[in-house]
C-alpha cells in the first residue's frame, strides 16, 4: 500500500474559513451537497415567484379526441405556457375567464391581491372582445402595448397593484415567443439568476426574408455549423416549435439574409439558464 492511499486529508475539499458558494448561485445537486457537507442544515435562498396564468377566451375547450365545434379551439396554451412557467423555477396556479371585460377584471384583481406576477393569455389585439389591456387600464398602468416583433406583436406589460402583469397573445406560438423574450428574464431576476440570450453564430442554409422595421424571431432548426429556418411557421402552428431548436434573431434593420450569411442563433437549451 502507497502512503496516503485510501485516506482523506482533513479539508481536502473545503478548508476553514473559505467562501463555498457566492450570492445568487443557482443551487443543483452538485451546490446541495456541497452546502450539506460543510455543516449548513440550511441556506437563504429566493422565494419561489407564485404566477397567475389567466387563459381568456369563450372559444377555448380542453383536449378531447372527441369532435369539437367549429366555433372552438382546444386549449394549448394552458399547458403550454404553465410548463414555460415552470421551466424558470417559479410556480404556477391556473384559471380560466370569459371574453367579459368583468369576468377578466374579478380574475385579474383577485390575482393581484395573491400573486407575484401575472401572465394572460388572449384578448390582446384590438377587437371586439379584446378586453384585457382595457382592465390593465383600469385597475392600473398600461407600460406598454405591441411592439415591433414577429412573431407577437400584440403583447403587453403593466403594473397592478405593484405587480406586474404580462398579456401574452392568444395565438399558441406567439404567446411562447413572448415569454421567452419578455417574461423569461423578468422571473430569473425574481430569483436573483441573471439571464440574457447566449447569441452563436451560424451559417444561414437557406434564404431568410425579412422586414425593415421589426425584430424577427425565426424557428429554425440549428446545429454545430448551419441553421435552416423552419417554413411552415404561422403564428398558430405549434409542430413548427417542436421541429426547431432554436430561433434566428433578425434585428429590425435588417431585410434578412441570403443563403451562406452568418446569422444569430439562440438555442432553446439556452435559455433555461
Amino acid at each position: 500500500v502507497t502512503p496516503g492511499e485510501n485516506v482523506s486529508p482533513k479539508a481536502e475539499d473545503i478548508e476553514k474559513g473559505q467562501n463555498i458558494l457566492s450570492k445568487n448561485t443557482f443551487i443543483r445537486y452538485q451546490e446541495m451537497g456541497l452546502i450539506a457537507s460543510a455543516g449548513y442544515d440550511s441556506v437563504k435562498v429566493y422565494k419561489k415567484p407564485k404566477i397567475k396564468l389567466i387563459i381568456t377566451g369563450n372559444e377555448l375547450v380542453e383536449p378531447t379526441k372527441e369532435e369539437i365545434d367549429k366555433a372552438k379551439i382546444i386549449n394549448s396554451n394552458k399547458y403550454a405556457i404553465k410548463a414555460l412557467i415552470e421551466d424558470t423555477g417559479a410556480v404556477v396556479s391556473i384559471s380560466h375567464a370569459g371574453d367579459t371585460f368583468e369576468e377578466v377584471r374579478e380574475e385579474v384583481l383577485k390575482a393581484s391581491e395573491e400573486y407575484d406576477v401575472i401572465m394572460t393569455t388572449g384578448g390582446t389585439a384590438i377587437s371586439k372582445g379584446d378586453v384585457v389591456l382595457d382592465v390593465v387600464d383600469d385597475l392600473g398602468e398600461i407600460l406598454f402595448h405591441g411592439v415591433a416583433i414577429r412573431p407577437g406583436k400584440p403583447i403587453g406589460a403593466g403594473i397592478i397593484n405593484d405587480k406586474m402583469i404580462f398579456t401574452f397573445s392568444g395565438q399558441p406560438v406567439a404567446a411562447m415567443s413572448q415569454f421567452d423574450i419578455f417574461a423569461r428574464k423578468y422571473l430569473f431576476k425574481m430569483q436573483g439568476r441573471d439571464f440574457n440570450f447566449h447569441i452563436v453564430q451560424r451559417e444561414a442554409k437557406l434564404k431568410i426574408p425579412s422586414q425593415l422595421g421589426r425584430t424577427d424571431f425565426i424557428r429554425a432548426f440549428s446545429d454545430d455549423e448551419y441553421a435552416r429556418h423552419i417554413l411552415n411557421r404561422g403564428s398558430g402552428i405549434i409542430r413548427s416549435m417542436v421541429e426547431a431548436n432554436s430561433y434566428i434573431i433578425i434585428d429590425e434593420n435588417d431585410e434578412g439574409y441570403q443563403k451562406g450569411d452568418t446569422v444569430d442563433v439562440v438555442f432553446f437549451d439556452s435559455l433555461l439558464w
